[in-house]
């Protein structure tokens, strides 16, 4: 978990806080000792004072120290005559420089200014030579004037800043000795130490899993456990630590599969299995999470740990322990799962995460061609998240050993069409689904499912959120049935908008929906892919659409009309309008367009004057006439439109379309309680959302929706 700082030189450090050698009373070490905040009023006047008179002495001691050391500073003359003798190798050098420069050259061909700055024994020899100059002379003597200035210059470095002398170091120390004794005395009636330790504790739990990040890292040591570095720190946080089972309840296994071995076992790496019992004796019967990630040696590659076969390092073993009753989240990250991990009873763990990763070796649906071996039994679990591979690269996945009856929320990842069906009937009770589908059902097949019910099946679901395809876009009417569900998401890739359709049987299972939300790259169709929809939903009174589509046609539909009322009871709307190419009219333009050298011309308009007529028609919409002409009718008296949200896509003109929408709403009643609210996102907002996978479904697994920009006004 940690390595330690590589040998250096020898020090001789101070003593530690709590060492008799500091020179401090007997109950004022007594008081420093303890963990309670409860101490008697003279000790904590006796420690204030003793506080103030070794600052006082600190501060005699750092004036001392700069007495002493201006003291041992070498005289001025020393350092100018360096400085003078530095200057003159500096202008030799310069010379030779030059001369080397105007190579080749006779000595009498040379500049005055040259030729009088070169050294007497480089005139000398260039006398001696033929009167020409050799150049490899000059490089020698250039070579040795820069040698000869570079030690100048750390000889002067030297005298401006000199060692510490012994009586500096001896300064330096009691100035260290001190300090500690000072913070020793503050410590004592310090406002931190007043904190109870359920506050600590809380604080510690915080900072353990509030966002969990990389390995903290220090110049001596790497903590990949937070717990281990708050209780690193001092006395009294080791002890809270040590004393809060909270902060132990996150364990992190690694393990590896030992193939031909022991029947392909999982052997639990030495180090992580001995922070994991360690970790195990301090929680008590706290609830706590089991992370576990199993590769393959052939995966890892050269950075396998050493071979160690061990029977009491197996997975197997290590989940008889007997705090595996107070497990209650369990994450498996593996390759094909083993032989020893089907046998496996987790009994009490309520969330569950299952995550098989793709290997590069496999290819169809197992690497060896070989069944997929079975998960362990999670009879209690009601919180699931199966991710087989990734969209890119599904792989099969045995789930025999989960409970379906018992399913609160499930996620998968990714499931074909027809499989998604037969989930949701063995799963009766989930109320919470996600699902990534996929058209391909060659390598999408789930093993361990037992027999779904050859009958219609009603089921709970409440919450359903499908990425990629559209779950109606086939008639499941026969075989499920929804009548609980009131929130539906639908997030559909680029390429897959012409196979984006609604079943007309699919008008029963919509018919309780309430919250919409459909997003897309597009460009989508309305009448094939938008009106479909929503007429199927008559309970609807929150709608999302971000979608490119043509919006002079949408906001024509959604106007109310008392004669062909559509969504009578909307309340809640959101829009993203694509603003990109367009141009608003001349007139509403502001003066600052017309002062560039490229103005605007007419074009394309975005349809801003339909919205705001759109938006009025059904804010207005509880107007006595349109009332009386329900209530003689007999229909349902329409819904006010209370809030509105339109996203705008970012371009040169989307500050002028977002003032000229609150211009033209300026005028509705100021008595009604409607809300307008406008924003810039830009078109990564109409891609299918990234999930959070490595949460489990209360820590924000599906936070992405949860977003501003992507969540429902209106709660559950």
């Amino acid at each position: 978990m940690f390595r330690r700082r590589p040998a250096g030189p020898t020090r001789v450090l101070p003593p530690t806080r709590f060492d008799e050698s500091l020179g401090l009373p007997e109950d004022i070490v007594k008081a420093a000792r303890s963990d309670s905040s409860d101490h008697d009023e003279v000790v904590l006047i006796k420690a204030a004072t003793l506080a103030d008179e070794y600052r006082e002495r600190i501060s005699q001691l750092n004036d001392q120290l700069r007495r002493q050391r201006i003291a041992d500073a070498p005289h001025s003359s020393v350092l100018e005559a360096k400085g003078e003798e530095i200057q003159a190798h500096r202008y030799k050098l310069r010379a030779v420089n030059k001369a080397l420069s105007n190579w080749p050259a006779r000595i009498a061909q040379m500049p005055v200014h040259i030729r009088s700055e070169l050294p007497e024994e480089v005139l000398q020899e260039a006398s001696q030579i033929d009167s020409n100059l050799k150049r490899t002379t000059l490089a020698e003597l250039s070579n040795g004037y820069g040698r000869k200035q570079q030690d100048l210059y750390e000889h002067q470095h030297l005298l401006q800043h000199p060692k510490p002398t012994d009586a500096q170091r001896d300064i330096e120390a009691d100035i260290e000795m001190c300090t500690i004794r000072m913070r020793v005395c503050q410590s004592i009636s310090s406002k931190w130490r007043r904190l109870p330790p359920e506050i600590w504790a809380y604080i510690f739990e915080l900072f353990a899993f509030s966002k969990p990040g990389p390995p903290t890292k220090f110049p001596g040591a790497v903590f990949a456990y937070p717990a281990l570095l708050l209780c690193a720190v001092c006395r009294l946080w080791r002890a809270i630590g040590m004393s809060t089972p909270a902060l132990w309840k996150l364990i992190k296994i690694a393990a590896t599969i030992e193939g031909g071995l022991a029947g392909e076992q999982a052997f639990i790496h030495r180090g992580s299995l001995q922070v994991a019992l360690a970790a195990l004796s301090r929680m008590q019967t706290c609830p706590w999470t089991l992370d576990i990630k199993i590769q393959s040696r052939r995966e890892l590659g050269s950075k396998a740990p050493p071979t160690q076969i061990d029977r009491r390092n197996t997975l197997a073993t290590f989940l008889q322990h007997p705090s595996i009753a107070y497990l209650q989240r369990v994450r498996f990250q593996t390759t094909p799962f083993m032989n020893d991990v089907g046998s496996i009873t987790l009994p009490f763990a309520e969330h569950v995460t299952l995550w098989r990763h793709t290997d590069e070796g496999e290819h169809g649906t197992d690497g060896d061609g070989r069944s997929v071996k079975p998960l362990p039994n999670v009879p209690r679990a009601t919180k699931v998240i199966v991710h087989s591979g990734s969209p890119c690269h599904p792989r099969t996945i045995n789930l025999a050993g989960a409970s379906w009856t018992n399913l609160t929320h499930l996620a998968i990842s990714p499931l074909h069409h027809r499989l998604c069906q037969t989930i949701l009937k063995l799963a009766p009770s989930v109320k919470r689904c996600y699902f990534y589908l996929q058209k391909y059902s060659d390598v999408l097949a789930i093993q361990g499912l037992p027999a779904a019910p050859s009958r219609s099946v009603q089921s709970a679901l409440t919450d359903l959120t499908c990425l990629n395809e559209n779950l109606f876009s086939t008639d499941i009417s026969r075989k499920l049935q929804f009548p609980a569900l009131t929130t539906l998401r639908v997030a559909i890739q680029r390429y897959n908008r012409d196979e984006f359709r609604w079943s007309p049987g699919s008008a029963l299972a919509l018919g309780s929906l309430k919250r919409l939300y459909i997003s897309g790259m597009g460009p989508f169709y309305l009448e094939n892919h938008i009106i479909p929809a929503l007429r199927m939903c008559p309970q609807l009174s929150e709608l999302m659409l971000l979608v490119k589509l043509d919006y002079k046609a949408l906001f024509k539909w959604l106007t109310f009309d008392a004669l062909q009322p559509r969504l009578q009871r909307l309340q809640y709307l959101t829009l993203y309008c694509v603003v990109e190419g367009t141009t608003p009219a001349l007139s509403d333009l502001p003066p600052r367009f017309f002062n560039t050298k490229k103005k605007p011309v007419p074009g394309r308009q975005f349809p801003i004057d339909r919205l705001a007529d759109m938006i009025r028609s059904r804010v207005v919409v509880g107007e006595a006439s349109t009332a009386e002409h329900a209530s003689s009718s007999g229909l349902f008296r329409p819904r006010r439109l209370k809030h509105v949200r339109v996203w705008f896509e970012e371009s040169k003109f989307t500050g002028v379309y977002m003032k000229l929408l609150r211009q033209r709403l300026e005028s509705l009643p100021p008595d009604i309680d409607f809300r307008l609210e406008t924003r810039i996102f830009g078109a990564k907002l109409l891609r299918v959302p990234h999930i959070e996978k490595d949460r489990f479904w209360d820590e924000g697994f599906m936070g992405c929706f949860d977003k501003p920009n992507r969540a429902f006004i209106t709660s559950d």
